[in-house]
């Protein structure tokens, strides 16, 4: 009975046992149920899922096409073409450096102009003549040329700059500074070499004379010798109450007059001829030779300007530039608030000034064509005379007209 007991109590303690693990299994296999097979990504933001990832080849096509439509750029390059600006190309002196004080130096500036505006130009000058500082020359003109008008107070290196702008700015676009020398050895080349010329000359005939009077010498000493060498021959007399003397011992003859068969013989000693007689003779040219033909001096002019033309109620700032007896030079005409730009020619004596000056007339500076001429007289320090106006040909007024250096 005890065995019975014992056997069913094993074998329900195996069925609790398998039942146990069998519930073990199942609430295992629950817990597993609806899991992600990559483990947890809760807080993962490197995850995402395109809804177009399965279209293939379209969203490819569709960045070409926008790719397509943009025009490339090239790197660097900001798309839009910069704008050229003016500038000086050449700076040219005639006649060329070095030159001597008081020559007439015309300086010519060579500018390139992409655009239709027009250039203004600006001369400056530094140099011994302006004590190192640079200068305004002209001012802003239109004019590309400069006339400069060297003097003693210019020896020495300079330089000279021109500046460009264009009329609507007030600020220079480029610049270009050459050098020029003024000294006084640009003359003294020529001269140097016509005295180192005329020296050698000089020489030279010195040199001709002394040889051909050492030949004259040679041929009257061997003729001596020669008609002395045979005493015999002479008709004077016997020779047995003379001396012998050995023919090494004889004394050469000194004497213009030579006796036995060659009785008179030419004197030896050099005579100056009648063309170096007057060679010497010439006297140079006096200081008062040249002051006889210096041409009469004139009335300088170079500068700025102010003319006042009393009747008109207006007046001209004017910049004359003066060759010899010509005078050029430009400005501006002050009227009523306005300033029309000039330019002028004349003449000048030693106390008179006649100009013409003319409004410069263009699209782009001015349509108002009036022209002066002016009759300028001095007298002691004061510089007056008379003016005419005409508007085209037609005369439109006359009056008193002053003028003063700035």
């Amino acid at each position: 009975m005890k065995y019975k007991v014992l056997l069913l109590s094993i074998a329900l303690l195996s069925c609790f046992s398998a039942l146990f693990y069998t519930l073990s299994i199942v609430a295992s296999a629950g817990t597993g149920c609806g899991t992600n097979w990559m483990g947890d990504t809760t807080g993962d933001t490197d995850f995402s899922v395109s809804k177009n990832q399965n279209q293939g080849t379209t969203s490819g096509a569709s960045s070409a096409a926008t790719t397509a439509s943009k025009p490339a750029v090239a790197l660097g390059s900001t798309g839009t073409k910069a704008v050229q600006s003016a500038g000086i190309d050449s700076l040219t002196p005639s006649p060329a450096s070095p030159q001597k004080p008081g020559t007439v130096i015309v300086w010519t500036a060579g500018a390139t102009n992409p655009g239709t505006e027009p250039l203004l130009y600006d001369f400056l000058l530094r140099g011994p003549g302006t004590d190192g500082l640079l200068t305004d020359k002209t001012g802003w003109t239109a004019r590309n040329s400069w006339t400069w008008n060297t003097t003693s107070a210019d020896a020495g290196d300079n330089q000279v700059e021109v500046r460009i702008k264009y009329d609507s700015s007030t600020d220079a676009v480029a610049s270009k500074t050459e050098s020029f020398s003024v000294s006084s050895a640009a003359q003294d080349g020529s001269g140097a070499q016509d005295s180192s010329a005329a020296t050698s000359s000089e020489t030279a005939g010195s040199g001709v004379a002394e040889s051909t009077n050492k030949a004259t010498a040679t041929v009257v000493d061997s003729t001596a010798t020669t008609a002395n060498a045979h005493p015999e021959s002479k008709t004077s007399g016997s020779t047995d109450s003379k001396p012998r003397v050995a023919p090494d011992e004889k004394t050469k003859a000194t004497s213009t007059s030579i006796d036995g068969v060659n009785m008179n013989m030419p004197d030896p000693i050099p005579k100056a001829s009648a063309q170096n007689t007057a060679e010497m003779t010439q006297v140079p040219p006096s200081a008062a030779t040249y002051a006889e033909t210096a041409e009469p001096k004139v009335m300088e002019v170079d500068g700025k300007w102010t003319v006042r033309l009393e009747d008109a109620a207006s007046s001209m700032d004017l910049i004359l530039i003066q060759t010899g007896k010509s005078v050029s030079g430009w400005g501006n005409l002050e009227e009523k608030n306005t300033k029309l730009p000039l330019i002028a020619t004349g003449s000048v004596s030693d106390n008179s000034i006649n100009l013409d000056i003319k409004t410069v007339v263009g699209e782009y500076v001015n349509k108002v064509d009036k022209r002066f001429k002016i009759d300028l007289v001095k007298v002691d320090r004061v510089v007056s005379g008379s003016y005419e106006a005409y508007s085209g040909e037609d005369l439109s007024g006359k009056g008193k007209a002053t003028a003063s250096r700035i």
